[in-house]
């Protein structure tokens, strides 16, 4: 056969729910009895994934008995690996879309099936933070940033409880300090005032299991204010993280300055968040309990951790690792 199919608020489920599709699909394929093999492409001028809306989505799909693959199978296909590593392949062959003015590109399969399985990789470059906050955040204000990152989920069926995966989030430059949990931390380490903290560099590494993300590590750098930390928010908004500053001493208030415990956290001041996303709960964290632990969190950070070998270019022309730390959350 040789279709041409129209779709005007159409869903299709494959795994992760696909949302008031408007557009078309060009598909040609056979079937021997048995067996259905399709190829054909994706032209969509707009739809919704995960609530939230893309539009020029393009790129290939196929299926090749109960296999639906979306964009490039070679990412996906782990069969299809060189030596361990999968090479980036043209944009052609993988499918795009635009949304919050940036690229991004979608490959997945699914296996169809009573329970559908599923493994998808998401790439997101130059999407504009201030543009995601007047779409989808409409109580957040003074928001911004240009956003490169990526995600790998896999999961079984629609139910979250099967959801894993693990990604990065890069904000360069990030003005953030309205986000209620970076508007906690930040009155902590001025002594109850807020100010307008904007960072040069903002950086999440995260893994999804269990209901929640676990960022491994959290990275925000800027000239005034130095915070690392790591944490989890669970489903349902719930948090609980650990950051500490490099705030400098002459500007920060003499009652949380950290004492010297080892070389690892001289400078170093500690604050514990609890609570929800949109009611978060900030508390300074007394020096006796930057033990151990923390300082090989504070010294041992770097060398990035192991990068998903798929990432896109990041907007400087250089590559962004992606990955998770193997470190115990404590």
């Amino acid at each position: 056969w040789d279709l041409e199919i129209l779709c005007a608020g159409t869903s299709v489920t494959a795994g992760v729910d696909l949302k008031h599709l408007y557009g078309k699909f060009l598909i040609n394929g056979t079937w021997d009895g048995q067996i259905i093999v399709t190829d054909g492409l994706s032209d969509l001028t707009s739809m919704t994934i995960l609530g939230y809306q893309f539009s020029g989505v393009k790129g290939p799909i196929s299926l090749k008995g109960n296999h639906l693959y979306i964009g490039s199978r070679d990412l996906v296909d782990p069969t299809r690996k060189t030596n361990g590593i999968i090479k980036r392949p043209p944009m052609e062959q993988r499918i795009t879309g635009r949304a919050i003015q940036g690229m991004f590109t979608l490959d997945g399969v699914a296996v169809l099936g009573s329970e559908t399985s599923y493994t998808v990789v998401l790439t997101m470059r130059d999407a504009l933070l201030e543009r995601y906050a007047e779409l989808y955040l409409p109580n957040q204000h003074d928001l911004r940033g240009i956003m490169t990152g990526e995600a790998e989920l896999s999961g079984r069926g629609n139910s979250t409880r099967n959801l894993t995966g693990r990604g990065q989030l890069l904000i360069r430059p990030a003005a953030l300090y309205q986000l209620p949990v970076m508007l906690a931390v930040i009155k902590q380490l001025n002594g109850g005032s807020p100010n307008n903290t904007a960072f040069d560099e903002a950086q999440a590494f995260f893994k999804i299991e269990n209901n929640q993300f676990v960022f491994d590590q959290v990275d925000l750098k800027g000239a005034a204010l130095n915070l690392k930390g790591f944490g989890r928010v669970r489903f349902d908004r719930r948090i609980m993280f650990d950051f500490f500053s490099t705030v400098p001493r002459a500007r920060a208030p003499l009652a949380i300055l950290q004492q010297v415990v080892g070389q690892a956290t001289v400078g170093w001041m500690g604050v514990t968040v609890r609570g929800t996303l949109d009611n978060p709960d900030a508390q300074i964290r007394p020096a006796q309990r930057l033990d151990d632990a923390v300082k090989g969190f504070l010294g041992g950070i770097d060398p990035r951790p192991a990068p998903i070998p798929t990432a896109p270019a990041a907007p400087t022309g250089q590559r962004v690792p992606i990955g998770a730390t193997n470190r115990q959350q404590q």
